[in-house]
């Protein structure tokens, strides 16, 4: 086989002696072969190659410039500019129109109305309405015209007037021109004063084809604003309280549980809230508020303790030089178990601690079985072997002497319980001191109910 033939005879040569073949490459093929980059292939002359990108210039993006990835791709980013052949605009309204509004420059002018033409103003385009050719009479002084604005109406000129021209517009809709009968107010003297006013104001009738201007003022204490009426609607305001020949008070604050009353002609004044102890009485011919009368005596609660289960009641405010006489209501009071005895005890320093010694006094006890007396040692007693049942319950009623005189503290009371059992009886402490507060306990266990009320007792005058 001849391989010369084979090869076409091109670039391809063989020696007897070795029998080697040799192959001759291509100039290009070889500039080809030795490029080691990537992207576009370009040749720049004979034998010569080299790798290119494509790029972009201003307003313009390449992807895949060099071809690797995929197509090169070339894209707008902004609007051509109008030197490059655009219009530098990115949208269009129907109608739009493009002018140049300067040197190298275009514009867009939006498209006018139906009774609009392109005019030029100031060197460019611009859409205005020219008016409708006026429809004239022969004698040239009277015509009827549309000004062709977006405005219904009929507008009536008549020059040659000694004013200028006088013009009378009329809206889409039918007129009666007929005097007092149709659509406008035929001229009377009324309406001829009104016409003659001169300055601005609200308007009064005076009389018969008479008017005048009026202005609001206020009197003492008033203010008008706006009282012709012009900047606005007239506004009356008061600026000092009403007097009381106004009918006012006078007054411009009050506070909870003011009463007003007359001091002096045509005067008022507060009278502040008394306390819940007070009265109102009359001082000078004033009403005043004090103290309630103590000739008849009385009783004001001031405390009250109800007990669960409780070691005892104290009592340990409000005993003091306010009242000289103190008295305790004791309802439904019962021990946690029987044969206990109610005990009084004082206290000199509001209660901190009791005293158990130098009690003195006696009672008379009167039982289902006859009676007998009680010496108390330990503590003024108010039941004695009383039981814890729920018919055993206590109700009696203790009074406590002048506890704020530093002297012997006296106390009296009497009670029924169990049923059936009354104790009458009293007793004091033979210490001279000020008492402050007293406690209730039984004699062991706890008060397991009751309540014990407090009230102060005003003596009569």
């Amino acid at each position: 086989m001849n391989i010369l033939n084979i090869l076409g005879g091109t670039g391809v040569s063989t020696s007897a002696s070795s029998n080697n073949l040799t192959i001759n490459v291509d100039d290009d093929l070889a500039a080809l072969s030795g490029l080691s980059g990537t992207g576009i292939v370009v040749r720049t002359g004979s034998s010569t190659y080299a790798e290119r990108t494509i790029t972009g210039g201003t307003g313009i993006t390449v992807t895949n410039g060099d071809g690797v990835s995929g197509n090169p791709d070339v894209a707008l980013t902004s609007p051509v500019v109008e030197t490059l052949g655009g219009t530098n605009q990115t949208t269009f309204t129907t109608g739009d129109i493009l002018y140049s509004d300067g040197a190298n420059s275009l514009e867009k002018l939006a498209i006018g109305t139906a009774a609009q033409v392109l005019t030029v103003t100031g060197g460019v385009p611009t859409w205005e309405t020219v008016a409708a050719a006026a429809v004239e009479f022969p004698d040239n002084t009277f015509r009827i015209y549309d000004d062709g604005d977006s405005n219904s109406k009929i507008a009536f000129s008549a020059d040659n007037l000694s004013g200028g021209v006088r013009t009378i517009t009329m809206p889409d809709q039918d007129i009666d021109l007929t005097p007092t009968t149709g659509d406008f107010q035929a001229s009377d003297a009324d309406l001829t004063a009104i016409s003659a006013l001169s300055s601005t104001g609200l308007v009064a009738r005076t009389g018969v084809a008479t008017y005048a201007e009026r202005t609001i003022t206020g009197g003492t204490g008033i203010t008008v604003t706006n009282g012709d009426g012009v900047s606005g609607n007239p506004d009356v305001a008061l600026t000092s309280p009403v007097v009381e020949t106004l009918g006012g008070t006078n007054q411009t604050t009050f506070t909870t549980g003011d009463i007003l009353y007359s001091d002096g002609t045509n005067s008022l004044e507060k009278l502040a809230i008394g306390s819940s102890s007070q009265v109102l009485t009359v001082s000078g011919g004033v009403p005043t508020w004090a103290a309630a009368a103590t000739s008849g005596g009385g009783l004001t609660f001031l405390s009250s303790a109800t007990a669960s289960t409780s070691a005892s009641l104290d009592f340990t405010s409000s005993i003091d030089s306010t009242y000289n006489v103190y008295m305790f209501v004791l309802e439904n009071v019962l021990p946690d178990s029987s044969n206990k005895d109610l005990d009084i005890l004082f206290s000199n320093d509001g209660g901190s601690s009791y005293e158990t010694t130098s009690y003195k006094g006696k009672s008379y006890v009167i039982t289902s079985t006859g009676g007998s007396y009680e010496s108390t040692i330990s503590s003024v007693f108010i039941s004695f072997g009383q039981d814890s049942s729920a018919d055993d319950l206590l109700n009696g009623i203790v009074y406590l002497y002048n506890p704020s005189v530093s002297n012997l503290t006296y106390m009296t009371g009497q009670s029924f319980y169990n049923g059936s059992d009354i104790i009458v009886g009293g007793g004091f402490r033979n210490v001279s001191e000020v008492v402050d507060a007293v406690r209730f306990s039984y004699s062991s266990g706890n008060i397991a109910s009751g309540t014990i009320s407090m009230y102060g007792m005003t003596t009569p005058s």
